[in-house]
């Protein structure tokens, strides 16, 4: 209530629409988010952090090329911020670039080391662009700064299967399932490779 007082007193207010557009994404409205968010931008435009938040809203609402737009908008104006280069990754992926996503999670990991989420999709990049061996050691480095991360587990058993280190894989696979019991994807591969391997 106190933003949207804010909002009808100043209707420029960059901050109390960017806090709009935040409740919105969070509550699950994405297209209030979009509205608020658009509006920040035509307001203030050299802000980095609304064109990342419109990003997230566009792909929530389904519209990946809108997505993929907002975030290419904002790297122009702001390359060096690490969290419109993992996004980056994120579009290029979800349209079939891998090599792309490769280069985008990259820089996002020289901008922002610590961010965790960018080594496991950096893994999984490298696994649908077919570098399986590159794959697994940045799977093993993500596993190492997230342990208590499934997907990160799966993802790291995926490329030591697809390597042919079966017991490696069966291992990854098993720490997964340890990890989160009722991890899908995993079960279904170690189902396979168990039958592999006559176990």
């Amino acid at each position: 209530q106190a933003l949207q007082l804010a909002r009808r007193l100043r209707p420029d207010n960059a901050d109390a629409l960017f806090m709009l557009g935040r409740i919105a994404y969070a509550k699950g409205d994405p297209d209030a988010a979009v509205q608020h968010l658009q509006t920040v931008i035509r307001l203030q435009p050299s802000l980095p952090f609304p064109y990342a938040l419109l990003g997230r809203a566009h792909a929530k609402a389904g519209r990946e090329a809108d997505a993929a737009a907002a975030i290419e908008q904002g790297l122009a104006l702001h390359p060096h911020d690490a969290e419109l280069q993992y996004l980056q990754g994120h579009a290029r992926l979800q349209h079939g670039d891998a090599a792309g996503a490769v280069r985008s999670y990259q820089a996002a990991l020289r901008l922002e080391p610590g961010l965790a989420d960018a080594r496991v999709q950096l893994g999984r990049a490298l696994l649908q662009a077919g570098e399986h061996e590159q794959a697994r050691v940045a799977l093993t480095d993500a596993l190492g700064h997230r342990p208590e991360s499934a997907d990160s587990a799966h993802q790291l058993g995926a490329a030591l299967h697809d390597l042919g280190a079966l017991d490696g894989a069966a291992t990854a696979y098993r720490m997964a399932l340890a990890l989160d019991a009722r991890h899908a994807p995993t079960l279904d591969r170690l189902g396979a490779l168990t039958q592999a391997l006559g176990d």
